[in-house]
């Protein structure tokens, strides 16, 4: 949630809302917690309501993505509405250039993503892109 916040902040100085995007692609049964995404999700929805415009979850297993599905049936229907779940990189490249990808998606995009990132920071790079 400090990520979250600390984006908000430096985005919707600038511009409406932003996406978050999950990358799934290498988890299993075992690692889902469904605790989670029904206390994530909704935490979006209350202190971020015009903040996050859509959830992207890329990658789940098809067994995992089921699971999901019924957990965002608990949810309010204009929250689960902005989360789309996304199998195939043709889908995600689709919605997202390859170029605004990092490299863990197949993407070119030059993130830092192996640290966490200080409100400093995240302006500079907003303000670079």
């Amino acid at each position: 949630m400090h990520i979250v916040n600390l984006i908000d902040m430096v985005i919707c100085e600038k511009e409406f809302s932003w996406g978050l995007i999950m990358n799934c692609s290498d988890i299993s049964v075992s690692d889902v917690d469904i605790n989670f995404i029904l206390s994530f999700l909704p935490k979006i929805r209350k202190y971020f309501p015009n903040g996050c415009k859509y959830c992207i979850i890329y990658g789940l297993h098809w067994s995992i993505n089921a699971i999901c599905k019924v957990a965002l049936n608990a949810m309010p229907a204009d929250s689960a509405k902005k989360v789309r779940f996304l199998r195939r990189k043709d889908e995600l490249t689709s919605l997202i250039a390859v170029e605004n990808l990092p490299d863990f998606l197949e993407g070119t995009a030059s993130l830092e993503y192996d640290c966490l990132p200080t409100l400093e920071r995240l302006r500079e790079l907003y303000d670079k892109n």
